[in-house]
């Protein structure tokens, strides 16, 4: 658990400073990547794992590119797509957006079914498309709560340049 902390720290760190130019404030952004950790984890751990919906294989390496592809890819997905898409896009034209981001979210997990990373069972599908649609509504009210609280205390917002 502490490697998934340091490399989400870094990760987090070289997105929101160094690899492209931020369009969110960073509160927002944090706000994102640990909405995206706090559901993603549990989501996984107790429904999809405890409930027995997918089966997760003993071996290690198996598991380490199941965390990282949960904990950090997920999180820098959700990031960079709604960086882009929170301001760039007016509210209607996002829809699109955020289906296509869950679509690309079913993909990965059914790229790690078909190499036998994790093995869903039937009921798991039916259950693993709202539980990532949920990750998706928690990242998107975590940035709406931030926004609110970042207005109420007098932060502006709009500082962020628009292209």
């Amino acid at each position: 658990m502490l490697m998934v902390v340091v490399l989400s720290a870094a990760i987090l760190l070289v997105t929101a400073f160094c690899l492209k130019r931020k369009r969110l404030h960073l509160f927002e952004i944090v706000a994102i990547w640990l909405a995206v950790i706090v559901v993603n984890a549990p989501a996984y751990s107790y429904f999809l794992i405890n409930q027995g919906w997918i089966e997760v294989p003993e071996n290690r390496e198996f598991a380490l590119v199941r965390i990282v592809y949960t904990m950090v890819l997920n999180s820098l997905f959700f990031a960079w797509v709604l960086d882009w898409a929170l301001v760039r896009l007016r509210p209607l034209a996002r829809i699109p957006v955020y289906l296509a981001m869950l679509a690309v979210l079913l993909g990965g997990g059914w790229f790690l079914d078909r190499w036998g990373i994790i093995r869903f069972k039937p009921a798991g599908w039916l259950f693993y498309i709202p539980l990532k649609a949920i990750v998706l509504l928690a990242a998107l009210c975590s940035v709406s709560l931030v926004r609110y609280l970042m207005r109420k205390d007098g932060v502006r917002i709009d500082t962020v340049t628009r292209n």
